[in-house]
């Protein structure tokens, strides 16, 4: 003869905890043994701690990639280095990779400024691959304009302060040095607090039109001048149209210097 089914007391659930106790006072009505309730919470339980053992940790991505935007940047010693990596959601469920997380670039991103960096792991047995979003910044000093200036303002050192900028977003360039500004020239107009970038600035002119000028040609070993007249204005290292006094032809040659005019054979 079998036995009964033992119906137990509801006063006997308290003695498991608060998600036990719910699911034992409900079965217990029904005439099921709360311990059985009780065991199968408790397997529960166990088994979903033994499948999280299986689960990638997230935290592992985020240093994988912080650490590989930190070496990729690594010769930028002219500044400070400040990486941020958001995390990806903590909703994500990825198999425990057994092997060193590969971290790569994609196609059409840098390492540099908003950015985006994949994360994959090469198990043979559960691949998978994301991708995160980062941010890199390079915090290093470059000259701005202390205040408004007007264009073909000639710049000095007191024209200009050196202040820190994330320079990773300039794509445009910029300029460190204070004394290389002296005396050039500002292309624009610019307001206070703008970074001065090499487009921004020229050389002053040296040779201005229907200023008698050498022309100098150098090949062979054999260096010729000529006198000429410049038919265009030009800083150092601007291409200028000059003509020639003696044979009146115009040609075009490079200003090396005040006054001189370089030109090929």
């Amino acid at each position: 003869m079998a036995s009964p089914i033992v119906r137990p007391k509801v006063s006997k659930c308290r003695r498991f905890n608060a998600r036990a106790m719910d699911f034992c006072q409900k079965w217990a009505r029904l005439g099921i043994a709360a311990w059985v309730v009780a065991a199968a919470v408790v397997a529960g339980s166990w088994v979903q701690a033994v499948h999280a053992e299986g689960i990638q940790p997230l935290n592992a991505v985020v240093v994988a990639v912080r650490s590989y935007l930190v070496q990729q940047n690594g010769n930028s010693k002219a500044g400070q280095l400040k990486v941020a990596v958001t995390p990806p959601d903590p909703r994500l469920r990825l198999a425990a990779c057994r092997t060193k997380l590969r971290v790569f670039t994609p196609p059409g991103q840098n390492t540099v400024g908003d950015t985006v960096v994949g994360v994959g792991c090469t198990d043979v047995s559960n691949p998978w691959s994301l991708y995160v979003q980062a941010s890199v910044a390079l915090i290093r000093p470059v000259l701005v304009a202390r205040y408004p200036m007007s264009r073909g303002t000639a710049l000095s050192s007191s024209d200009v302060a050196l202040v820190n900028k994330d320079v990773a977003r300039m794509t445009q360039g910029y300029l460190v040095d204070i004394n290389k500004i002296n005396g050039m020239l500002l292309k624009y107009s610019v307001t206070a607090g703008t970074v001065l970038r090499p487009a921004l600035l020229r050389l002053p002119i040296t040779i201005k039109r229907g200023d008698h000028v050498v022309l100098m040609a150098q090949g062979g070993g054999i260096q010729v001048k000529m006198a000429g007249i410049a038919l265009t204005d030009g800083a150092v290292g601007d291409v200028i149209r000059v003509r020639n006094l003696s044979s009146h032809r115009v040609v075009q040659g490079t200003v090396v210097s005040a006054g001189v005019v370089q030109v090929q054979f």
